[in-house]
């Protein structure tokens, strides 16, 4: 599972809207529907970024094996070239 909550907006100094989201991804890495929810997970994120939002990722429960998971380099989503772009 992941799960995307907004807890504040704020009006910038130019008038428009600034949200502080936080992600939560609880999805175990057993599954290619817990992949599919990490990737969704991540893009939010990077979405939550260009549009200079604030945003923190979190990882809870099974969640927690992505960590590792996405660590390494011969994953298919590994977080290094995720980062890199």
């Amino acid at each position: 599972m992941f799960y995307v909550q907004t807890i504040k907006k704020s009006h910038g100094i130019q008038g428009g809207v600034k949200i502080k989201a936080a992600i939560f991804v609880l999805a175990d890495i057993e599954s290619h529907e817990g992949l599919g929810r990490v990737v969704n997970a991540l893009e939010a994120v990077k979405q939550f970024k260009e549009a200079k939002d604030d945003v923190k990722l979190y990882f809870d429960g099974t969640g927690t094996k992505w960590i590792s998971e996405l660590n390494k380099k011969d994953h298919i989503v590994c977080l290094r070239q995720l980062v890199t772009k």
